[in-house]
């Protein structure tokens, strides 16, 4: 009976499959002392196997996102939103070249021009938001609002609007006799 106990303890039945596994197979937790009247030494398995459970939870959830669409879209768009807010809080909430507040405007800037050769590891859109948020917010990165990335990337690096201050003081520098 002693040995019967004992594999008992090394192998279980999946209901699932209906295979008889080792325990370490099946997803355990242990029970604190007291909790619904177990004894807090003995650790509690699942009755399906790691795979089964994968399998069928992987089953449910593709189920339940293709049951449940536009409230799957609109959670993963809120937290695309919340990631790319708080990436724009971190550098600032304003332009860094014309000072432009509304979020809506604002965009993300590598500030070294190189953003096409780190494209690949970084990722576009969103995927550069939580790219960033996982990294620790980088200090290659600004918040510039669209014109002014726009600007920048069509004017060789540099914003239009620091170009026009340049001239503006160039022309003044000129005009005023020292």
């Amino acid at each position: 009976m002693k040995n019967k106990t004992k594999f008992q303890k090394l192998f279980k039945a999946c209901k699932a499959c209906k295979h008889s596994k080792p325990t370490v197979e099946f997803y355990g937790q242990r029970c604190a002392a007291g909790k619904r009247g177990y004894k807090s030494d003995r650790i509690y398995t699942s009755s399906e196997c790691k795979i089964c459970f994968r399998a069928r939870t992987r089953r449910n959830g593709t189920a339940y996102r293709r049951n449940n669409r536009d409230k799957c879209r609109k959670g993963v768009a809120r937290a695309n939103r919340r990631v790319r807010e708080e990436v724009i809080s971190k550098y600032g909430n304003l332009c860094r070249c014309c000072g432009e507040t509304n979020s809506l405007f604002l965009s993300i800037d590598h500030i070294n021009n190189d953003g096409a050769s780190r494209r690949d590891e970084q990722g576009t859109g969103w995927g550069l938001c939580y790219w960033i948020k996982r990294n620790n917010y980088p200090d290659d990165f600004q918040i510039l609002c669209m014109n002014c990335n726009t600007g920048k990337a069509r004017n060789k690096g540099v914003c239009p609007h620091v170009t026009r201050i340049s001239q503006i003081d160039q022309v003044q520098q000129v005009s005023t006799p020292s």
